[in-house]
């Protein structure tokens, strides 16, 4: 008679407490990463066990495949050694003052789960002061559902990045989609305008282009139009 039989959840733990043992004293290390002037000893199979990236960088398909120390560049060490034992350990501490980077390097490394969680932290962690920076790290890296709740937060919350100054950070291209989105909620349509002379104040080197298509001037009075465009000393002749 055959029995299966699976390790408990139990002997796993052992299995990585030890693996994570052996990271930190250096046992049976073979392979160093140098990341500025800090030096990862760790295992070359762990690692090429543990994501797509590490797979290639250590096998066949990178001149690196034989060299005992890889550099690293484009990620801190901090945040490395942090990804390093997630790798060994399968727990990674996440905050406020690391997840950007942490998102930034695990796409890198191509460490999935952990982009997702970064994905997921960030999405309920939105406020006026980070989803700026939010949405242009979803949209560099294509993590489409982060970008998506960021560009809906601005979309609820867009008279808050008015007040407290945070639209001259917005891209010209989220900009010119948030305000010719009809879901956009705002008190009133001088609030859109003011939002473009903000932004235009802080981003004089870009051009208007574009973004005056998207105002409803025929909900501002033209007193209140000529009032905002005159504090900062310009006068858009066509629209008056």
């Amino acid at each position: 008679m055959r029995v299966p039989y699976t390790s408990s959840a139990s002997q796993i733990n052992i299995f990585l407490q030890n693996l994570n043992e052996y990271l930190d004293s250096g046992i049976y290390c073979d392979l160093t990463f140098i990341i500025g002037c800090e030096k990862f000893l760790c295992h070359r199979i762990i690692l090429a066990s543990s994501s797509p990236y590490f797979q290639a960088l250590l096998t066949h398909k990178f001149k690196e495949n034989n060299l005992n120390s890889i550099e690293l560049r484009d990620i801190e060490p901090q945040i490395f050694s942090l990804l390093l034992h997630y790798i060994y350990s399968g727990k990674i501490e996440i905050d406020n003052n690391n997840v950007q980077n942490i998102l930034i390097a695990s796409d890198m490394l191509q460490l999935d789960e952990v982009v997702q969680f970064c994905c997921h932290y960030l999405s309920i962690s939105l406020n006026e002061n980070n989803v700026i920076d939010t949405w242009k790290i979803a949209n560099e890296l294509e993590c489409i559902s982060l970008k998506d709740n960021a560009e809906h937060y601005i979309l609820t919350n867009f008279c808050n990045l008015i007040k407290f100054d945070m639209i001259k950070f917005i891209p010209k291209n989220l900009l010119i989609k948030i305000i010719s989105n009809d879901d956009l909620i705002i008190d009133n349509e001088e609030q859109v305008l003011e939002a473009i002379l903000i932004w235009y104040i802080n981003n004089h080197e870009q051009t208007f282009e574009h973004l005056f298509d998207n105002v409803r001037f025929e909900y501002i009075s033209k007193e209140h139009q000529k009032m905002i465009l005159h504090q900062i000393g310009f006068v858009c002749i066509n629209k008056f």
